[in-house]
Order: C-alpha cells, then sequence, then structure tokens
C-alpha cells in the first residue's frame, strides 16, 4: 500500500517528477562515463607497459637510476648463476645499457644503447629484427617510431654512435637501422637504440654484463642478492597507479557537485511536496497511517526518483557505454607527448561493479536526502495537519 501511494504521487508530480529525474540521469551517466574513462586509461597503460616494458617484475642493479644516465657506467655487473639459470630457460631477459651519442646526419643527440637478446619472447616487441643482415662495417640496430621522428632517421639509415667502455676509453661504430618498432611505451622508444646483448658486452668490453633484468614469473621467485634489487610488478606501475588515482581525484570534486546538484533537486522537491501536501497528510494519519509510515512513503518517493532516472540511463547511457567500450575513441593528442603508454585510441571499461557501485551509492543519498525533509512529520498531531499547519 506504501509503495502504491508513493507511486502515484510521484507519477501526479507530472514535468516535475521527469525533470528530476532527468537531472539524476544525467549524473549517473557522467559519473559512469568519467570513471569508465579512468578504468580503460588505467587497463591501456597496465597492459601496455606489462607487455612492452615491465614483464612480471624486474631486477635492477643497485646503482640504476632510471632518472639518472650518469650513473650508468656503473650500473652493470656479472649476471648471478642463479640468474644466469633463469635466463637459459628463457624465463628472464638480461638487458644491458650503455650512455652514449648518436651523430645522424651531421647531428648529435644523446641516446642510451641497450643490448637485449634477440630471441627472447617476454616483451611483445621485434627484436628478433635484430637477427637481420646489415651492410658490411656496420651493426644492426632498431629504435623506435617516437625516436625515427624525433632524429629524423627511417629503415635502412646508417648512423655513428660513440660511448665509453667499461675501461673508460672512447669508441665508435656505425649502426645500420634495420628495424622501425612501433612502440606505445615512451620508456621503450625515447633516446633508445637498440642492439644485439652479446655485440654491446663486446662493445662495452663487459662480458655477461646486465644492467636490468625482466622476468616473465613472479620477480620474488628468482634468485636475490646486495647487488641486484627486486622491483615488483606494483613498483614499477607505481607512478602509473598514481597518475590514474590524480585524476580520479579531479573526476570526484565534479562527481560531487553533480550529485550535490541532483541532491538539492530531490530536497526541494520533497520540501515543497510535503509543504503542500499538509491535509492529504493529515487525512492519511486521520486514516490510521503512522508518521513513520508517512515518512516511509516520501522516501520511497526519492527512491523512485532514482530509479526512473536509472532506467532513463539504461535507455540512452547503454548504448553509449557499448559503443565507446566496443569501438573506442580517438584521442586528440598522442600519449607520447606526455610519456605515458597510451595508444591514441583508447577503449573504456566500463564494469557491471562499477555500474552497480554507482547506482547504489545515489539511491543510498537520495533515501537520506528524501528523508530529511520528511523528519518533521514523526512529530505531527493530525489535527494540525487537516487545519494545514505544523507544530
Amino acid at each position: 500500500m506504501i509503495f502504491k501511494i508513493a507511486f502515484k504521487n510521484v507519477l501526479s508530480a507530472g514535468i516535475r517528477t521527469w525533470l528530476n529525474t532527468f537531472i539524476i540521469s544525467i549524473t549517473l551517466t557522467c559519473i559512469i562515463l568519467i570513471q569508465g574513462m579512468n578504468n580503460g586509461l588505467l587497463k591501456e597503460l597496465t597492459t601496455n607497459r606489462i607487455a612492452q616494458e615491465v614483464g612480471n617484475g624486474q631486477i635492477w642493479h643497485r646503482n640504476y637510476d632510471p632518472f639518472d644516465p650518469l650513473t650508468l657506467d656503473i650500473s652493470h655487473d656479472v649476471i648471478s648463476p642463479g640468474i644466469s639459470k633463469a635466463v637459459k630457460r628463457r624465463e628472464a631477459i638480461p638487458i644491458l645499457m650503455v650512455a652514449g651519442s648518436a651523430y645522424p646526419q651531421g647531428r648529435i643527440f644523446p641516446a642510451i644503447l641497450k643490448g637485449i637478446p634477440p630471441d627472447q619472447d617476454i616483451l611483445k616487441l621485434p627484436f628478433d629484427q635484430l637477427n637481420g643482415n646489415s651492410p658490411k662495417g656496420t651493426i644492426p640496430a632498431m629504435i623506435g617510431k617516437g625516436m625515427a621522428k624525433r632524429s629524423n632517421l627511417s629503415q635502412g639509415d646508417v648512423i655513428t654512435v660513440r660511448w665509453r667502455n667499461s675501461l673508460g676509453a672512447f669508441n665508435a661504430a656505425d649502426l645500420t637501422i634495420v628495424k622501425v618498432f612501433d612502440s606505445k611505451v615512451p620508456a621503450m622508444d625515447q633516446g633508445q637504440i637498440w642492439l644485439q646483448l652479446e655485440k654491446l658486452q663486446e662493445m662495452n668490453l663487459s662480458p655477461n654484463h646486465a644492467t636490468i633484468i625482466i622476468s616473465s614469473r613472479p620477480v620474488d621467485e628468482l634468485e636475490s642478492s646486495p647487488e641486484w634489487i627486486h622491483q615488483t610488478v606494483d613498483d614499477l606501475l607505481a607512478d602509473t597507479y598514481q597518475l590514474v588515482k590524480n585524476k580520479s581525484v579531479g573526476a570526484g570534486v565534479f562527481y560531487l557537485i553533480l550529485i550535490f546538484l541532483a541532491m538539492i533537486a530531490i530536497f526541494d522537491t520533497q520540501a515543497l511536496s510535503i509543504f503542500k501536501r499538509r491535509k492529504e497528510i493529515g487525512t492519511l494519519m486521520a486514516l490510521g497511517m503512522t508518521n513513520r509510515a508517512i515518512v516511509f512513503t516520501f522516501t520511497i518517493e526519492g527512491l523512485l526518483y532514482g530509479f526512473f532516472a536509472a532506467l532513463l540511463t539504461v535507455a540512452y547511457g547503454g548504448p553509449l557505454f557499448w559503443y565507446l567500450q566496443t569501438r573506442g575513441y580517438d584521442i586528440p593528442v598522442s600519449g607520447e607527448q606526455y610519456g605515458i603508454a597510451i595508444s591514441e585510441h583508447l577503449y573504456p571499461d566500463f564494469s557491471l561493479g562499477l555500474i552497480l557501485g554507482t547506482l547504489i551509492i545515489v539511491m543510498l543519498l537520495l533515501t537520506i536526502v528524501s528523508y530529511l525533509p520528511a523528519r518533521k512529520i514523526t512529530h505531527l498531531q493530525p489535527f494540525e495537519a487537516l487545519r494545514g499547519k505544523w507544530s
């Protein structure tokens, strides 16, 4: 009976009902849409970095600092026997890094020479091309598209590189770009020149040395030592998690504004409805309905606004969410400009938990906001309500 009365009251409100429903629906749609984009961004970033950079964790030489290339000269050592066994089982990839300079077409720019086994299958990048042929007297090398664009290089070009080996002597060699690969991870592209690991170890006079080890299984399962520091996936992706968290905090302010506006609309509607229906409330009391039942009726009315808003959101938001999740949308700027591992086409992630969680939170707030203006009814006397007065 209470639900029936509440349902009829909501429908009889006419345009006021549908305006409130539309406001709540817009709030639901915006929250789900923005949060789905943030989830899609996090999924894209982590997937790309795990596939092309992080693996299942890494082991760093204790002196290695990815933000300080000047430490590369002292950031490599002989691979330990335990890790060497994992490398032979193809469960780990050793990478050697050497600071150098490149001289393409009479220009100069700093570059990091990185050696990697061409036959590795942990990182989803085509390093097998390093086994390709190159002109006599040159060494096969690979660069990313971003590097090629900034240095004005293309496949087949020959460049000269200079480096200082582990004994402190400077040396130089000619490299042939045998492949320009496409990577969404700037750390694998920007300022990087990739060579065969054994060749770079020979060039640097550091046989069996590595700077980092990338693992295909949980890195904690590999051997540890004071010289080598374990970096888990969470450690390596901490900056990515923080980036998305910061974006979510900024979006949270927007959510609060939308929810506040929707709640104000419902609060005003309920307060006005109670004021205009004082005699109706008195009649219901005179007929035996308790004060608490009447308060519950008004609370149900607020929830019905949310229910209708959810239906409206499904009607026009459902196809929109489906389209974006299956087709994605174009990002006007590339992730390369911001130094993040993201493609130019992003797919939001609208999970069932996200949708249900948003609905539950909004419904709970609607319940509270609908109850607040109706609290006064609990102390109302029937004869006062019939006379249109409040105690």
